[in-house]
């Protein structure tokens, strides 16, 4: 399988594409059956083509011509293995190879590759750093095999601003307005001096924690996964990857 840098690599020139991506699980059935992943994919794929019965003719097209060549590609797979995966756009196949560890079976169709899973697949090769923020905190895990660990939880330093403050509140005391600011200027103000904060000290934990080799995953709300990734990029390269199906939903552990 690709490592982190291989798959940016492989993903970036696909974004704007619609791209038929098709993850298939070997645990559960019989290794010696040679159309094993023929039938999987099949099965994968009939839920998408059910998905879009009432899409745009185009698109049923399209996605029939990339169904078309994954199909072509299962069928050719040796029988045996954990997992297979696969990416196909209408203009033929991306990507086919076994995956080394078991994954759910899965199909989608959208615009850029779905690499959730695979950079799961990765992540279990090789050290990764996940780092997940939004406004109010940035968490950052190392996941190895199928361990994940906290690694740091890192906070915005406050500035005192417009909104009112409870007694014993850790903002201390506070500060009058800045001449002919509005409230709603200074709350800004407040909230990007704090968002700058917790990006500064995110990049400058990350970036000591990455070390030379390890990759890191950023994920979190869409504003402070931007402001990460222009942070980290200019001291990680290629090692940072953004993906968007992280939310910081993730529970703390």
């Amino acid at each position: 399988m690709m490592d982190i840098r291989a798959l940016q690599a492989f993903e970036r020139p696909i974004r704007d594409h619609r791209v038929l991506s098709v993850y298939l699980d070997g645990e559960a059935g019989d290794p010696g059956v040679r159309d094993q992943w023929r039938i999987r994919c099949k099965g994968a794929l009939a839920v998408v083509e059910k998905e879009l019965a009432s899409a745009p003719r185009d698109e049923r097209a399209a996605f029939d011509r990339a169904a078309a060549v994954i199909e072509r590609a299962a069928a050719a797979a040796p029988a045996g293995g954990r997992g297979w995966v696969a990416f196909a756009t209408e203009d033929g196949l991306r990507l086919a190879e076994p995956a080394p560890h078991s994954i759910p079976t899965l199909a989608v169709w959208q615009q850029g590759a779905l690499i959730a899973p695979y950079l799961r697949l990765a992540a279990l090769a090789s050290p990764v750093l996940v780092v997940i923020l939004d406004r109010k905190r940035a968490r950052v895990f190392e996941q190895m095999d199928d361990h994940l660990e906290t690694v740091a939880t890192i906070t915005p330093h406050t500035h005192p601003g417009p909104e009112p403050r409870a007694r014993g509140s850790r903002l201390g005391k506070m500060h009058g307005p800045v001449r002919g600011e509005t409230g709603a200027d200074a709350l800004s103000r407040v909230r990007l001096a704090e968002r700058e904060d917790l990006v500064r000290h995110l990049a400058a934990d990350v970036t000591q924690a990455a070390g030379k080799e390890t990759p890191v995953i950023v994920g979190g709300t869409p504003e402070m996964v931007r402001a990460a990734m222009a942070a980290l990029t200019p001291k990680l390269g290629a090692r940072v990857l953004e993906n968007p199906s992280l939310r910081p939903r993730l529970p703390a552990r």
